[in-house]
């Protein structure tokens, strides 16, 4: 109990540090503050985090040897705060075009890379302190509280920003910003490394042989967790082209001020919290899939809400969905799929497992954005419209095809993954459905 209140002291300050520079909503900010074309504006994002969870399974195997958790994620959110700064250096040393649209990606690609990686060790370092019967509870509160520290914090940057912001003055407030932020980043590291683990707990007595470069493709094999590796896919492609989309529509189109968004963004966080444990306690009454099922139909029909310009529409949406990862029920649905690709890994290779996980995220964000990029341009061009509405509303429209997906992989019959935390004590994953 002692290692969990030190975790979510950890995930408390960590959120405070990274209220700016991992708050998608300052991200935007940036990359419209870039000009960068808006039709290449999801593709950006989405490959970036195709390639950063892509290097972040190449070195999970390193890892699962290693079995440092608590290092990893102090270096690794370290690197991520410095990140932002060469963003903002890019902007007045590189020009305007395809150089600095290069080094935006190479950059953000950084930041996701470094960002995956210490999640995926976050979740393993949960699962080795988290008791079995609470493991999926612990981890709708843990994802809440960051979000929440994030977003809270992030209203003060961003009401601090709106204070101190000229025409000229972007930057430098940015990076004010920035090294305020930064300096819970000590109080979160303490935290971490006061945590407790014991050696027999990060070593499991049934590896019989040292880890191998191959076993990253071992997740694909395993026929019970294939499914889930799906649904972390349709997820992050839903995310994707809404999170491409969603803020420049507001922004633009709604014209609602950005300060106004960040507020929103805490709103709905205190509200997500509340729901936190109770998404863990909903899995284990009615199982997994019927609670999927029904998040997942929400999250479908509440696109129709994205149709109206009305404040009120706007706000409901924000309130059930918002990017993707803070609404009721989206985040429902992180939180769950987060949990049930957790409970299901293998034991003795569950970095590998869980960074298999976040391939297929990034792999499903980047598809999602790409998608969303060539819908957008396309409706641009044939159906040209004030404010590029119509366009806007063709990528919320196709967003219901990976609600189906989801619902598809779901309800898939046969053997596969475990509708309860029954199979949380996994030792080898059942290869090729055996």
């Amino acid at each position: 109990m002692q290692n969990i209140k030190f975790y979510y002291a950890f995930l408390c300050f960590n959120g405070m540090s990274l209220a700016v520079a991992a708050n998608p909503l300052f991200l935007d900010k940036i990359l419209l503050e870039m000009k960068i074309d808006l039709s290449f504006f999801g593709t950006i994002k989405g490959a970036s985090l195709f390639i950063g969870s892509l290097g972040s399974l190449l070195i999970s195997h390193h890892l699962e040897k290693l079995s440092r958790e608590k290092e990893v994620i102090i270096a690794g959110f370290t690197i991520r705060l410095l990140l932002p700064f060469l963003l903002v250096l890019s902007m007045f040393f590189l020009p305007s075009g395809s150089a600095l649209t290069w080094s935006t990606f190479f950059i953000t690609s950084l930041c996701y890379f470094t960002a995956l990686t210490c999640l995926n060790s976050q979740d393993v370092l949960l699962k080795k302190i988290s008791p079995v019967d609470s493991l999926s509870e612990n981890n709708g509160y843990a994802l809440s509280l960051s979000r929440l520290c994030t977003s809270f914090f992030s209203v003060v940057a961003a009401l601090v920003w709106a204070w101190l912001e000229t025409d000229n003055s972007f930057a430098s407030v940015y990076c004010l910003l920035l090294l305020l932020c930064a300096g819970f980043h000590l109080p979160a590291s303490i935290s971490l490394l006061k945590i407790k683990v014991k050696t027999e707990q990060n070593i499991s007595s049934d590896r019989k042989s040292p880890m191998r470069f191959s076993d990253i493709l071992t997740p694909v094999k395993d026929k019970t967790y294939l499914p889930l590796l799906g649904i972390a896919f349709a997820t992050n492609m839903y995310y994707g082209g809404l999170s491409a989309y969603l803020f420049p529509y507001i922004l633009k189109v709604i014209e609602i001020k950005f300060h106004y968004l960040v507020i929103f963004d805490l709103i709905i966080s205190v509200g997500v919290i509340v729901l936190a444990g109770k998404w863990g306690v909903f899995q284990g009454r009615f199982g997994s899939r019927k609670v999927l099922n029904i998040i997942v139909c929400g999250l479908m029909f509440s696109l129709l809400l994205l149709f109206s310009k009305s404040i009120i529409s706007i706000l409901l949406f924000s309130i059930l969905v918002w990017s993707g990862i803070t609404g009721l029920l989206s985040s429902g649905l992180l939180i769950l799929q987060r949990s049930l690709c957790i409970q299901n890994s293998c034991n003795t290779k569950t970095n590998i497992y869980i960074a298999s996980a976040a391939l297929f995220s990034g792999t499903g964000f980047l598809t999602g954005n790409v998608a969303a990029s060539i819908i957008f341009g396309s409706v641009q061009s044939i159906l040209p419209s004030s404010n590029n509405i119509l366009a806007y509303q063709g990528v919320f429209a196709s967003l219901c095809i990976p609600c189906l997906m989801i619902l598809a992989v779901n309800n898939l019959k046969g053997k596969t993954y475990a509708d309860s935390d029954s199979r949380l004590q996994v030792s080898e994953p059942a290869l090729n459905g055996s």
